[in-house]
């Protein structure tokens, strides 16, 4: 992740960064952190959908041993459309 957050002595916050070693924001208020890391969050799941997508439409396989095999998948949706028929 390379942010931690700190509690500055006024009692606000900062964040501080793992990466270039110095605070990237300061003077916030709960509120504050909680939107900036849902933010980044949000942002985080939009970029890994849309490459996800992007590699679907594109025919790029997904290399990752631990992803279930796309007949595994295709197994899955064909019993979940003959179920979905009864």
């Amino acid at each position: 992740m390379g942010k931690q957050i700190i509690k500055q002595s006024d009692g606000k916050y900062c964040i501080w960064s793992t990466i270039v070693d110095d605070i990237l924001f300061y003077d916030m208020t709960k509120k504050e952190v909680y939107d900036h890391f849902k933010q980044c969050s949000i942002k985080d799941a939009i970029a890994m959908i849309d490459r996800s997508f992007d590699n679907l439409e594109n025919g790029v396989s997904d290399r990752n041993p631990f992803r279930v095999s796309q007949e595994k998948v295709q197994r899955r949706i064909k019993y979940y459309e003959n179920k979905r028929r009864h």
